[in-house]
């Protein structure tokens, strides 16, 4: 993490913990059920962990149990959103590189997390998101995901 990243994350933690009676504002967004962000919705946590996959024409959804967040994503190659709007799971873009699907996400807020829960490591909204899914056997994907953050990492 760049040392300002290393300032931001130790200082969100230590304002969370000596304010989280006082108000939902002090609660992570998973602890108010709103999301666990795009890599805490898909790593394995203690329950929950189902995800669907699913495909119809032009798009992909991406269904995570807990929370129960439904993500779309276009498989064609329409503009993405403009800077300003930006989102907790951000705006993705998905094709198809042979048997492995390769999401791109771009325009997320800077308050969800990268890991367990959506409390992992933060990230900026200058983050870009690349995941690759790829069936190895029925009922089996093999998930990895790369962080482009230059303002963070």
């Amino acid at each position: 993490m760049t040392p300002e990243a290393q300032r931001l994350s130790a200082e969100r933690r230590t304002v969370r913990l000596a304010h989280e009676q006082d108000s939902y504002e002090f609660h992570s967004n998973y602890d108010r059920c709103i999301t666990r962000g795009v890599t805490g919705s898909i790593l394995p946590v203690i329950y929950g962990n189902g995800t669907d996959i699913m495909q119809g024409p032009g798009y992909v959804v991406i269904r995570n149990e807990m929370i129960h967040e439904a993500r779309l994503v276009p498989l064609d190659p329409r503009p993405r959103l403009g800077k300003s709007i930006l989102q907790y799971t951000g705006d993705a873009r998905g094709h198809w590189e042979g048997d492995t699907l390769v999401v791109e996400s771009t325009n997320f807020t800077d308050n969800t997390g990268l890991g367990g829960n959506g409390n992992g490591a933060i990230h900026s909204e200058d983050l870009r998101l690349t995941e690759r899914f790829t069936r190895t056997d029925p009922g089996t994907v093999h998930y990895e995901f790369t962080v482009d953050d230059p303002t963070m990492y």
